[in-house]
């Protein structure tokens, strides 16, 4: 197998960082004449042949693709010998790098207590830390690492965004294959990978509709049960799903689900006509056995809502046409019912100064780092890279203001892409049952996102009023700020009742945040939230009268029969007892 730059550079650098303890006994036996005569003369007498080695050492390596051919029925005696044949080769400048995208983690590469070897359970021997980590965008990372590439990608028009060439090259190398074909057939292709090797998307099965969704609205696995990280491991065996990292002692897991907007695009040729089977089989067969770490109430909502009227935009053109830039004033008008935009006096005042605004994401992807809001030409460049992989961005928990960014562009589609022209669209997520009279977002907030004067749209999502429908316009300078109240199809035009009726079954499960006296006493309950004796204690809580709480205050602290039903339900990933709760902004 032959192996480009890319390849040859990837596995050096896997190999600097790995080290290897030669054991005595097995050197005694690969002295051995039957082995010295069969394989390591032979191998030694090709590696003097080669090329020079560089200063790594290495003169070569064998790489075995699709390892899981060595194992059978979980018989691993071919796989035992095959590593018994490579350690007669540790005197040898040779390494040998298994891969597979198919096969069990747990029989190639066992916890150590697991492993099939004496001298590995006790640690006289230890396997060669194992590597899973597989780079994406490599092609991209190799034009913006030379000066004269990178300034034409960033320089490239948003309308190529969508092209060939341009798609697949984010994500993994894979997709580079596939670019002699039409955007039909490189779209098929990446479907059949994502839904592990059939060729048409099933919206019954668990499997599918967590790959698609999870490519599209960001989701994750809880990982409190053996259920849920076999769903996991399902997901990263046959449906794109990668593993950040492994515990090689107790074989604990994490997954990602990363960015491509190949992937993206194929996930919502598949949701197409799909989207109520698909959620009702999301709501029956992964939200409410817990399998799904959901966060916060309300943001799943919105992620779900944002992507389903993005895709009612999608042209009937050839092409990539799910990743065809949109404008943003026909985005928003698809979102808000009409009925509801017209009875607020500015709307059209709003949706007119977006008018010459588009939008291109097709999927949400995650962030855990907060937005450092002094660095503007930090978010100038994360909005363009947004832009550039077809992303919106749910921001990390206890980001100040907003939930999720989406990127937008005031520049022509055709022309050169002008960093200059980048704004956003800010939402923040709110579901609280009490309506307040007074909202909007501090003006100093927005500074970061005000580089060059482009219009700002704050849309404040209030998902608490089930019935509530209504509509608020804030301007301000070049801000512009939307308050929607409510959910359901009085405030989204594009959903119909059957949809709205299983988004609202989502909304119901997915876990709510405590507010009042209940926010105050499970605040009480972690118990060095605060650190000083005022904050551990406070007495509005536990004592309000300076002593022996009263009697009749003792009824606030009693749960409403419905809220306490709910609580039971609630597994240990909803309540997020690890971490605390995301602070929102008044």
């Amino acid at each position: 197998m032959v192996f480009g730059n890319q390849g040859s550079y990837l596995f050096r650098k896997i190999i600097s960082g790995r080290h290897l303890t030669i054991l005595q006994d097995f050197v005694a036996l690969s002295d051995a004449s039957f082995i010295q005569e069969n394989l390591v003369k032979p191998l030694s007498y090709l590696l003097e042949r080669l090329p020079p080695s560089d200063t790594s050492g290495l003169q070569g390596f064998f790489v075995i693709d699709e390892a899981s051919h060595l194992v059978r029925d979980k018989n691993i005696n071919l796989l035992v010998t095959f590593r018994r044949v490579l350690s007669f080769l540790k005197k040898l400048p040779v390494w040998a790098f298994l891969l597979s995208t198919e096969s069990s983690i747990g029989i190639l590469h066992p916890a150590n207590e697991l492993d099939g070897s004496s001298r590995v359970q006790t640690h006289s021997m230890l396997c060669v830390q194992p590597f899973y980590g597989l780079p994406l965008d490599l092609e991209a990372s190799e034009k913006f690492n030379n000066a004269r590439t990178k300034g034409i990608e960033i320089a490239k028009p948003l309308k190529d965004y969508n092209s060939r060439s341009h798609m697949t090259m984010l994500g993994r190398p894979l997709w580079a294959i596939y670019r002699r074909l039409d955007a039909e057939g490189i779209r098929s292709t990446a479907l059949m990978k994502l839904l592990g090797g059939k060729n048409s998307f099933n919206p019954r099965d668990r499997n599918h509709v967590f790959a698609v969704l999870a490519f599209r609205v960001s989701l994750n696995p809880s990982m409190r049960t053996p259920e849920s990280s076999a769903l996991a491991q399902v997901q990263v065996m046959g449906h794109l799903r990668l593993i950040d990292r492994i515990d090689v002692d107790t074989a604990r897991t994490t997954t990602c689900t990363p960015s491509e907007p190949l992937i993206a695009e194929a996930a919502a040729s598949a949701l197409e006509n799909n989207w109520l089977e698909t959620l009702e089989t999301f709501n029956n067969q992964l939200l409410l056995p817990g399998l799904l770490s959901a966060g916060l109430v309300g943001e799943l909502y919105a992620r779900m809502i944002l992507i389903m009227a993005r895709d009612s935009l999608t042209p009937l053109v050839e092409g990539f046409r799910y990743s065809e830039h949109f404008s943003v004033e026909k985005f928003l008008r698809t979102l808000i019912a009409p009925e509801l935009l017209s009875t607020a006096p500015t709307a059209e005042q709003l949706l007119s100064a977006f008018e010459c605004a588009s939008g291109n994401f097709t999927h949400f992807t995650a962030t855990h780092h907060k937005l450092d809001i002094r660095d503007k030409d930090g978010i100038q460049e994360l909005l363009h890279g947004l832009l550039y992989s077809h992303a919106a961005l749910e921001l990390a928990k206890g980001q100040p203001h907003w939930d999720l960014l989406i990127p937008v562009y005031f520049g022509s589609p055709d022309d050169n892409f002008d960093t200059r022209k980048v704004s956003a669209i800010a939402i923040q997520v709110k579901n609280q049952k009490e309506r307040k009279a007074k909202w909007g977002i501090d003006p100093e907030s927005f500074e970061v996102l005000q580089n060059h004067g482009n219009p700002i749209l704050m849309i404040q999502l209030e998902l608490g009023f089930a019935q509530a429908a209504a509509l608020e316009v804030q301007i301000t300078d070049n801000i512009y700020e939307l308050r929607v109240v409510g959910r359901g199809v009085k405030c989204f035009g594009f959903l119909n009742e059957k949809i709205a009726s299983t988004l609202e079954h989502t909304f119901s499960l997915s876990p709510p945040l405590t507010i009042g006296l209940e926010k105050q006493i499970v605040d009480f309950n972690e118990r060095f939230r605060h650190h000083t004796w005022s904050q551990r204690f406070p007495v509005d809580v536990i004592a309000p009268h300076g002593g022996r709480p009263a009697a009749q205050d003792t009824q606030l602290v009693t749960l409403d029969p419905g809220i306490g039903g709910s609580l039971g339900k609630r597994t240990s990933e909803e309540c997020n007892f690890d971490s605390p709760p995301r602070k929102k902004e008044a």
